[in-house]
């Protein structure tokens, strides 16, 4: 309700307003129920045209997009997307060269997903979908964390991304 009404700039917009920064950006890239030929180069002849190179961390429910970035530019940095319990997902993200996961919270309560991920070098940016009545409150927590966690986003109460040291999930 907050946002309302709120405008999303475009990415090569957003590129310019934070290339002076030193602000990271995810870049969900939105192919999995359609498919857009040509997407991965897009994206990353923007990155490179806006001097956005090395602060773009992308991301995907349709790892085959994924994929595609990666065997244009071998180092590119991304996550996988998913919403299910994946079984043991820092194997499957080692054996496609991702670096971090991008799961729904609620897989991060099964055993050992998180000491799993971070004991394999993979980082952790976990996802929830927002939405009108539902918000991270430290009044009805739910917590998960751990002393070795390297990157975590979590949403704070004005559904606003930062980062800490502690995977905490409300």
């Amino acid at each position: 309700p907050q946002y309302k009404g709120a405008k999303i700039p475009p990415l090569g917009e957003l590129y310019d307003l934070i290339r002076d920064t030193r602000h990271l950006v995810n870049v969900e890239i939105k192919t999995d129920q359609i498919l857009y030929p040509g997407i991965a180069e897009k994206v990353l002849k923007l990155e490179q045209e806006k001097g956005m190179e090395g602060r773009i961390l992308y991301s995907s429910f349709n790892h085959y997009t994924l994929m595609e970035l990666r065997q244009i530019k071998p180092d590119v940095k991304y996550g996988i997307l998913y919403s299910d319990g994946l079984y043991e997902p820092w194997k499957y993200a080692k054996s496609i060269g991702a670096a971090y996961i991008h799961p729904h919270w609620r897989t991060l309560l099964y055993p050992g997903m998180i000491e799993g991920s971070l004991a394999a070098g993979i980082g952790i940016n976990p996802w929830t979908a927002l939405f009108e009545g539902f918000t991270f409150d430290s009044a009805n927590p739910v917590d998960l964390k751990h002393d070795g966690a390297k990157l975590v986003n979590t949403h704070g109460k004005d559904n606003g991304c930062t980062t800490t040291n502690d995977v905490t999930t409300r």
